[in-house]
């Protein structure tokens, strides 16, 4: 019953190819779009171009339904290899093994893998139960080795641990599953809880994707970073050309550069834990404290990126007075306290083009924040602004409106406020740091009352580079337009 591992091969082989037709409908799914998008295609020839882009739409979808029945059967194949191999379940198997093409998915995958764990333990004398029993052991302990250097491993495979560890056998009081009870004595139908078991210290999960880590970063020297910038306020390319007369004068036209400077600005943290706390502890406290830091000081900047008030030399964000001064575009929204498809379109042609292919959406989360009112959104063709897309080395990705967005709390702007959509390359925004996070510990700032103090010191500045290369959602009356670049 083993299948042969060049099985395995061709059906990779053959999600390979399934590939290179997705990339290659991909690509024409963007022309179509490109034509559909431009300015100077003609609203018929618009209404032409729909089916043809539904069809490659829908060709593209065909693909990658494929594409996971391929990977269905790769895992399928794996799955029989693996079971094939594995000592004491041949009996179990012949029964598991029959199955169709048409009716396997991963459900019936999981039923297969619980009656092989089941039979594997519980069928009479050949079973893992009585072998243990015979023993004078827990199963638990029957399906450990140890090797030379003492340490202890399965010999079962990993989802079969999975129905020792959890209380799924447990229910059928007559069967000693997991382990001995605080006395040493046999629990009945075992512990619910095993006795070893990694801690974990409960957080909500939090978004790992960092604003900060898309900015220009540099090391500030003495507290400030130079960022060499092309004066570009005259012309798009630091430089014109100009036509002239064979032997006639030619004009000259020198290129400016300048030296944008940005000073950091103190961000700090203490805080205090109780010795007891930190020894008594399983999860590794002092670990943790590590890592909440991070996150409090990646939080404390990339909020600043959007909205700082840039006062002694802190930075100063985008979806500020400031910046807006100096040429960051604000597009009056079409209904108050709304977010529509024209806003959000509008907001990529407000920027420089370039930048507008790189540019992604930043959007506040939560209840009062922009992007649940954003997902109920359509486009004028009637389809979900928000969409996957196909992108060459990244695999189907989702988009707002074909463009990378995040969502995040670190845009505190609610619906309907200014800057409650940003629109950006966010490696447009200058950030300078002069020291890295330095976290350290003193046992004796509070040692009178057993605390132990933890305290961190960084320093950050900031700025937008170039001005027009963001855009944020204003009030119904309030709009301003910049030019192609700010020499600022």
């Amino acid at each position: 019953m083993h299948v042969k591992s060049n099985e395995i091969s061709e059906k990779k082989n053959a999600i390979a190819s399934v590939l290179k037709a997705m990339t290659e409908t991909s690509t024409a799914i963007s022309a179509l779009e490109a034509k559909i998008k431009n300015k100077d295609t003609s609203p018929e020839d618009v209404k032409l171009l729909m089916p043809e882009l539904d069809a490659k739409n829908a060709e593209f979808e065909s693909l990658v339904t494929k594409t996971e029945e391929i990977k269905s059967e790769i895992r399928r194949t794996e799955l029989i290899n693996e079971l094939t191999q594995t000592q004491g379940i041949a009996k179990g198997l012949k029964e598991v093994i029959t199955y169709s093409d048409g009716e396997h998915n991963q459900i019936s995958e999981q039923k297969e893998r619980d009656f092989v764990s089941k039979t594997y333990i519980f069928d009479g004398k050949e079973g893992l139960r009585d072998y243990a029993a015979d023993k004078g052991e827990n199963v638990i302990d029957a399906v450990r080795k140890t090797d030379k250097e003492g340490k202890s491993s399965f010999l079962v495979p990993s989802y079969m641990r999975d129905h020792i560890l959890t209380n799924k056998f447990v229910a059928k009081g007559a069967y000693n599953v997991l382990t001995s009870d605080a006395s040493g004595s046999q629990s009945g139908g075992g512990s619910l809880v095993p006795t070893t078991f990694i801690p974990e210290l409960y957080k909500i999960p939090q978004i790992t994707d960092r604003l900060m880590d898309r900015c220009m970063v540099k090391r500030a020297i003495g507290g400030t970073a130079q960022f060499p910038k092309l004066t570009q306020s005259v012309n798009r390319w630091g430089v014109s050309a100009s036509w002239g007369d064979e032997g006639g004068q030619i004009s000259e036209d020198n290129p400016s550069f300048s030296r944008l400077e940005v000073s950091t600005g103190r961000l700090t943290c203490l805080s205090q834990v109780s010795e007891k706390e930190l020894r008594v502890n399983a999860v590794g406290l002092e670990a943790e404290m590590t890592t909440m830091f991070r996150g409090a000081v990646n939080d404390a900047v990339s909020q600043a990126i959007l909205s700082g008030s840039g006062g002694n030399n802190r930075p100063y964000g985008i979806n500020t007075n400031t910046a807006i001064a100096s040429g960051v575009v604000v597009h009056a929204r079409e209904t108050a306290s709304q977010v529509s498809y024209k806003d959000l379109n509008a907001l990529q042609f407000a920027v420089e083009p370039g930048v507008a292919d790189e540019g992604m959406y930043i959007i506040k989360s939560g209840a009062n924040g922009a992007m649940k009112y954003i997902a109920g959104l359509y486009d004028t063709y009637g389809r979900p602004v928000l969409r996957e897309f196909f992108k060459e080395g990244l695999g189907t990705v989702p988009t707002l409106l074909g463009s990378e967005y995040m969502i995040t709390p670190n845009n505190t702007v609610s619906l309907g406020g200014r800057g409650d959509v940003i629109f950006g390359a966010p490696q447009n925004y200058a950030l300078a740091i002069d020291q890295d996070i330095s976290i350290a510990r003193s046992d004796q700032y509070a040692f009178n009352q057993g605390l132990i103090t933890f305290r961190v010191i960084c320093y950050f500045g900031g700025r937008p580079l170039g001005y027009s290369c963001f855009a944020v959602l204003g009030d119904v009356s309030t709009a301003s337009s910049s030019s192609s670049s700010s020499s600022t």
